[in-house]
């Protein structure tokens, strides 16, 4: 990867958005690159957490394994995201997921001590540092009340809810786009994708939702979270 494209990968970033192109150039010099293909695992539980993975292009998924074996989807990363940041609060700290890519993907990597010696030269970032991480806590927090309702349908009624209110359309009628796909959806809420789709066959089966696409659903009627 040349120095033009570190200089893309670190511009993704929201936590270095605002800096200047020179300190940004500056950052990227610091970047190593990595390519990883699908299905590569880039981390498991125990491992140390000593790296800011940037996603420069591709997909890369964070998860839990269950007793049973089966994937708790935790967060997806695009382009521009990243994840290990939290090595700078805790030295010597373990993975507690697995990191693992979904499309061969571009990453762009800062080891720890540079991560740290860039929030220093750089006091600013900090802010958006604590901005980023209060929105991965809220999206944890979120999940973790889908997770703790009783049935399958509820966890998909409150999903679907929470999609609604992003909007903020107002709308009789909203139309939600799913950001993940069934295989993906199911291991979020704990499920699997034929309960997925079979609640949201019954939900249309009942009239209160409408399947526009694979990705796309209209809600005619609210949802009750039972």
């Amino acid at each position: 990867m040349e120095l033009t494209e570190k200089i893309h990968c670190v511009s993704l970033v929201p936590l270095f958005s605002g800096l200047e192109p020179a300190s940004i150039a500056k950052i990227a010099q610091k970047v190593t690159n990595k390519t990883v293909q699908k299905g590569e695992l880039l981390a498991s539980p125990q491992q140390k957490d000593e790296t800011l993975v940037i996603v420069h292009q591709g997909q890369l998924k964070g998860y839990h394994l269950l007793s049973t074996g089966q994937e708790q989807l935790l967060f997806l990363l695009t382009a521009g995201e990243f994840t290990g940041v939290w090595s700078v609060f805790q030295t010597g700290r373990k993975q507690t997921n697995y990191l693992e890519a979904l499309t061969t993907s571009e990453l762009c990597l800062l080891t720890h001590q540079d991560l740290v010696q860039i929030l220093q030269d750089y006091p600013a970032i900090s802010y958006q540092l604590l901005n980023q991480m209060a929105q991965r806590l809220e999206k944890a927090e979120k999940q973790a009340t889908f997770l703790a309702a009783p049935t399958i349908r509820a966890r998909i009624s409150l999903y679907l809810n929470d999609l609604i209110a992003q909007q903020e359309t107002g709308s009789q009628s909203p139309v939600v786009e799913l950001p993940l796909n069934r295989k993906n959806l199911a291991a979020y809420l704990g499920t699997t994708p034929e309960s997925v789709t079979r609640t949201l066959q019954k939900l249309a089966a009942e009239g209160k939702i409408k399947s526009l696409s694979s990705q796309k659903i209209m809600v005619l009627e609210p949802l009750v979270e039972e």
